[in-house]
């Protein structure tokens, strides 16, 4: 499926860089849209008036970097609340992590499910990368050091311009089918998830 005008949209987006005080970690009201953008470049994603998807938004409250950037996704969501992907209506769901376990758990495998995560320590960041598995909700982290730990999508702040990070190996035990078109933008993680 072609996307004509998405290369120029996502050059847009790497060009500026605003890190949050997470020091590899993005802006979510900058990681956010860029996303989402991210998804409609998911060959395995239908979009249309009659589909929803749904962004958890894993945080700790305990964990100062990750609260922060909940809040901030949060008043992006607020003062967005019209998001479509391909038409597809957006819903934010915010969910703290010591409650993550019961929502994947109702996770329909038909649902576009999105996780969003907040700069969780590695050991939380594992747990989520374990609850995923065959839940094939795709995942995104405004912290590029969470690729290693099974997370698919990540943007590593840059001076000069912000890279789209993908780990394919996760993308796709996700269910997630980007194309050449999309790739060619990012930087290939190619270790073991």
């Amino acid at each position: 499926m072609k996307h004509p005008g998405n290369v120029l949209i996502i050059g847009l987006f790497l060009l500026g860089s605003h890190a949050s005080s997470v020091a590899e970690a993005l802006d979510p009201a900058q990681a956010i849209p860029l996303f989402l953008k991210i998804v409609s470049y998911d060959q395995s994603f239908q979009g249309g008036p009659d589909r929803t998807v749904t962004v958890y938004l894993p945080y700790d409250r305990r964990e100062a970097p990750s609260y922060e950037q909940y809040r901030v996704a949060q008043r992006y969501f607020e003062k967005n609340a019209d998001l479509t992907v391909l038409g597809s209506r957006i819903r934010f769901q915010p969910v703290c992590c010591d409650s993550l376990r019961t929502i994947v758990d109702q996770l329909s495998p038909d649902d576009y499910n999105i996780m969003m995560l907040t700069s969780l320590n590695e050991e939380q960041t594992r747990l989520l990368a374990d609850l995923k598995s065959g839940t094939r909700i795709r995942t995104f982290a405004f912290d590029a050091v969470q690729i290693p730990f099974g997370v698919a999508v990540s943007v590593r702040p840059d001076e000069k311009k912000n890279a789209i990070i993908v780990n394919l190996a996760a993308a796709q035990s996700e269910g997630s089918r980007f194309g050449a078109q999309l790739l060619r933008l990012c930087e290939i993680w190619e270790g073991k998830s």
